[in-house]
């Protein structure tokens, strides 16, 4: 709409910053692990930066340049290096920043997988639908935000509801039926066709997608801290956030690979269609796993009269 005048909403997030900054200093616990020491992890970051920026560059150009041609293949093969000297940086590492040992857990470890695949499908279909939505069904870019926009209403307003239920009964329950709906929404919106009214051919897959989302964000933070010892929480918070994020990130890249869009093109309605079937895959795997690891009650909370267990439930 207003090119140049667009690109300022972008600082938006810089007020956000501050508040949420502010908030953190004033209002969060202090749970960093005095056994850790201070020293930053600067060759595990670089590593780890570099495996994925190779991983990622080869799937976005594979598409266009050929998957074979040196630049690709360079790109592959060096983001594979990077990622095995990750991995013995870490093991090796005095201050890893993944320490290893705390996906001992099966839960901690099936509900980061849970994150991984839930998150990439809900990125990947963001940038998808988003594209389906202007580009094949010509809406503007703020009507496509609009047309979103029940996804984030309903992750907002059901959210706490979700965190009593994992209270009540368990998490593995949300968590499993959450990546279900959501793979069922993902299904839904892979046959949003140009055409389409927006009440009858784009709403309902939005609103099942979002009690879907809404159903497992907040059990999975709960099972996922569940899982560890309260003096790995916050390294195990920044893990679970960054799982969300690289998940994401490669499923943007990979997803359009996958169903053979070329670099800078939109995906016809047949790729868009396959591309979210890939998701509806992923997200159903999600839930699997989180039937198959996360336990089904919710850990006791801890009496005076009693040790405190070994891991502490947060709500």
């Amino acid at each position: 709409m207003f090119p140049r005048a667009s690109r300022w909403i972008f600082f938006i997030n810089l007020p956000l910053a501050a508040i949420a900054i502010a908030l953190a200093m004033t209002k969060v616990p202090e749970s960093s692990d005095p056994e850790s020491g201070r020293r930053l992890d600067i060759p595990g970051s670089i590593a780890a930066a570099g495996g994925l920026g190779g991983l990622v560059y080869m799937l976005i150009e594979g598409p266009g340049k050929g998957f074979t041609s040196p630049s690709i293949l360079s790109a592959g093969i060096a983001g594979g290096v990077f990622l095995i000297a990750f991995i013995v940086i870490e093991r090796r590492s005095k201050v890893p920043m993944i320490p290893s040992r705390i996906f001992r857990s099966k839960q901690f470890t099936g509900a980061n997988i849970t994150t991984a695949l839930v998150y990439a499908g809900l990125y990947g279909v963001s940038f998808l639908v988003t594209l389906q939505l202007q580009v094949r069904l010509h809406y503007s870019p703020l009507e496509s935000g609009f047309a979103t926009m029940p996804i984030t209403v309903l992750l907002l307003v059901l959210s706490p509801y979700a965190g009593r239920i994992s209270m009540r009964f368990g998490p593995r329950l949300p968590m499993t039926i959450g990546p279900i709906v959501i793979g069922i929404g993902n299904f839904m919106m892979g046959g949003i066709r140009p055409g389409d009214h927006y009440l009858s051919g784009v709403l309902p897959s939005m609103i099942v997608f979002g009690l879907g989302l809404s159903l497992m964000v907040a059990p999975l933070t709960a099972a996922m801290l569940a899982a560890i010892e309260k003096r790995h929480m916050g390294v195990g918070s920044a893990i679970n956030n960054a799982v969300a994020r690289v998940g994401g990130l490669l499923a943007i890249a990979l997803l359009p690979a996958l169903v053979g869009v070329r670099s800078g093109e939109a995906p016809t309605n047949g790729q868009y269609g396959h591309a979210l079937l890939i998701a509806a895959a992923w997200a159903l795997a999600g839930g699997v796993i989180a039937f198959a690891t996360i336990r089904t009650a919710a850990p006791p909370e801890p009496t005076p009269s009693s040790p405190s267990p070994a891991t502490t439930r947060t709500g």
